[in-house]
């Protein structure tokens, strides 16, 4: 996974995800990649700081992870970004 963070003026969030071709050629395991993360972060979006523009964009390996492993994935790049307040 990668992210890429900007600043916005407005007060809260927003969230784009980039789920291509190279990850699955069946766009039904694309857009089920692409609803995890959008419920990823909608259960956990009061943790992330308000004010930012979100890119997140994912690697072919992420088909052959459960729910759980990216969900972990996610949060470890967030800290590392220093984007949320707790995990």
């Amino acid at each position: 996974m990668r992210l890429k963070v900007l600043k916005n003026n407005l007060g809260i969030s927003r969230f784009a995800f980039i789920v291509n071709l190279k990850v699955s050629k069946k766009a039904t395991q694309r857009n089920k990649i692409r609803r995890q993360l959008e419920e990823i972060i909608r259960l956990r979006l009061s943790q992330i700081r308000p004010g930012l523009d979100l890119i997140i964009s994912v690697s072919p390996p992420i088909t052959e992870e459960n729910y759980r492993a990216i969900e972990k994935d996610l949060f470890s790049l967030f800290r590392k970004a220093k984007i949320i307040w707790s995990y």
